[in-house]
């Protein structure tokens, strides 16, 4: 269900628009690699990407997840880390009951799946990417970062942002969440001038 929701945004964006470029955090992230493996896309800039991440008992998730759906794991509200408005009181409470308050194995199952069978074909990427990670992101460690320069072969610009840990988009640290975006833009920038420069 994700990898088609994912395919047909973009096939449906690539009706509309010359130039479509992917970006994605995390699973999205992910997402956007996995894409990427599959279709020939133009460029794209993976935040964190769920790559080497390595939990202890994931092998087990699918056979739990016959048994257990979910279950529960310590989470609690912080108010540095705003996700949608900052009018908005406690934004992030919702998303904390639905997601970060449980262990869903089903789900977690189908990550490690997909991480696997992206990781295994990073080679096959033709797209130029970009990497961006926190220093301090203790979900995706240098593990991932080391795989994605050892296998990618297509053009690979990699950016660590000091001070900054898995939530990039949103993360609390004057500076960090800004300097990824001006990142982002000046690299899609510079991709698209490239296309121009080479038509």
């Amino acid at each position: 269900m994700w990898r088609r929701q994912v395919a047909d945004e973009w096939f449906n964006l690539n009706t509309i628009y010359d130039e479509v470029m992917l970006l994605g955090h995390s699973m999205g992230a992910l997402l956007c690699l996995d894409l990427a493996v599959r279709h020939p896309v133009r460029s794209l800039v993976v935040l964190a990407p769920a790559i080497g991440v390595r939990v202890k008992g994931q092998s087990l998730f699918r056979v739990i997840s016959w048994f257990i759906q979910k279950w529960p794991r310590a989470w609690e509200s912080d108010p540095d880390i705003i996700f949608f408005d900052e009018r908005d009181d406690d934004d992030d409470l919702y998303l904390g009951s639905e997601y970060w308050r449980w262990h869903w194995f089903g789900a977690l199952a189908d990550l490690f799946s997909l991480q696997s069978a992206t990781e295994r074909s990073l080679g096959s990427i033709r797209a130029p990417v970009l990497g961006i990670y926190g220093e301090l992101d203790e979900l995706v460690g240098s593990a991932g970062r080391k795989r994605m320069k050892s296998e990618l072969k297509s053009p690979y610009v990699e950016k660590i942002l000091s001070d900054c840990g898995h939530l990039i988009p949103y993360d609390p640290h004057p500076g960090s969440k800004e300097m990824a975006v001006r990142t982002i833009i000046d690299w899609l920038e510079g991709q698209s001038a490239h296309k121009s420069g080479a038509s």
